[in-house]
């Protein structure tokens, strides 16, 4: 399963932030070794959320509920995925997984993109 060690390097535009080390919970947790990534627009200490525009960027003093209770049940942060910006269509820096022709669009742009490419890489690779 290379494929999914390299995850990150399938669509490299669709990460904003991806940590060294990833935020992990408790190794015991109900999503114990879970990993996951979080939104440009969505607070997690640490990492300036923007929505894709640097302007918009600010230092969180928590991380959102959300990001919290996925760290407490055991899940570990990898980073924040790109969005297009305030999620509205405005400018597109991630090529869609079907065509790098066009962009891709919307809230979940960056996650979207690279669990689309992971799948391709899954079904390409023998098992």
């Amino acid at each position: 399963m290379s494929a999914v060690r390299g995850m990150s390097d399938l669509a490299p535009q669709a990460w904003i932030a991806r940590l060294p080390q990833p935020i992990t919970g408790p190794a015991t947790g109900p999503l114990a070794g879970m990993r996951f990534a979080v939104n440009d627009n969505i607070d997690a200490s640490g990492m300036s959320p923007t929505a894709a525009c640097p302007a918009f960027s600010y230092a969180p003093a928590a991380h959102a509920a959300v990001v919290q209770k996925l760290l407490d049940a055991g899940a570990c942060l990898l980073g924040k995925t790109n969005l297009d910006q305030f999620a509205c269509g405005l400018n597109g820096a991630v090529p869609s997984a079907f065509n790098a022709a066009y962009v891709s669009g919307g809230s979940s742009v960056g996650w979207t993109a690279q669990s689309a490419l992971l799948l391709q890489a899954l079904t390409a690779s023998p098992q």
